[in-house]
């Protein structure tokens, strides 16, 4: 699953997911930011849904099932 494109720049590059204002039993507050322009984006409701947890696959091998 690959992140959104900054829409602002113009060679589009990916935008990270920062994390840095969540914490663990915090309300979720990351969104995008883009490295190239220096702008933040909030994420929409299914980029919350698609980013905020690993695919069930992952989930398992994490847990080593």
């Amino acid at each position: 699953m690959n992140p959104p494109n900054c829409p602002n720049c113009a060679n589009r590059p990916p935008l990270w997911k920062d994390t840095s204002a969540t914490a663990p039993g915090a309300a979720d507050r990351w969104h995008w930011h883009c490295t190239a322009c220096h702008r933040s984006y909030e994420p929409s409701a299914s980029h919350k849904v698609r980013f905020t947890y690993a695919p069930l696959a992952r989930q398992a091998s994490l847990l080593g099932r």
